[in-house]
């Protein structure tokens, strides 16, 4: 008879690790803050790389509108998109990558 996966939600709360300041005031070192600060880095990442093509979406439709601006606002529209997409694969990689290099000691 095959085991029977426990529902998200059901019975108790899951469970969260240490925050970030718990893992700064941590004399032992036995809480990594490099994963935490990793996180947010990245996300903050995203949202400049995102608010940024974004931007350059908005100055390529203005470059479109001009009187023969219709190829070069054309190819920013297209180009955009996909430096904002390599953007955001680099800058997870370098966080794998400094995650990868400190990985926690196992117990």
């Amino acid at each position: 008879m095959p085991e029977r996966i426990p529902q998200m939600g059901a019975g108790r709360a899951p469970l969260r690790g240490p925050g970030l300041f718990a893992a700064m005031v941590d004399t032992r070192f036995t809480v990594l803050a490099t994963p935490l600060v990793i996180s947010w880095i990245y996300r903050g990442c995203l949202a400049v790389i995102a608010m940024t093509t974004g931007l350059f979406i908005l100055v390529s439709l203005w470059v479109a509108s001009l009187r023969n601006g219709w190829l070069w606002g054309l190819a920013g529209l297209i180009l955009a998109p996909l430096a904002g997409f390599v953007l955001a694969l680099t800058v997870r990689v370098a966080c794998e990558f400094v995650l990868t290099r400190f990985r926690p000691p196992p117990r």
